[in-house]
């Protein structure tokens, strides 16, 4: 543990990039799965639409 601060504190610009590398991918995760959620409700939304508009 005391090694890997030591490269840390020593590898500033490396650990820094490998951060915001994770940080990306966690926000490209979010967007992602939040797209998929939008087009899913919007998805069952136009078919219940379709289903009441058919039986009246």
């Amino acid at each position: 543990m005391f090694l890997a601060l030591k490269e840390i504190k020593k590898e500033k610009l490396r650990s820094g990039l490998i951060i915001f590398m994770i940080v990306l991918i966690g926000y490209l995760i979010f967007i992602l799965t939040s797209l998929a959620l939008g087009l899913a409700q919007q998805n069952t939304d136009a078919s219940m639409a379709g289903r009441r508009s058919a039986s009246c």
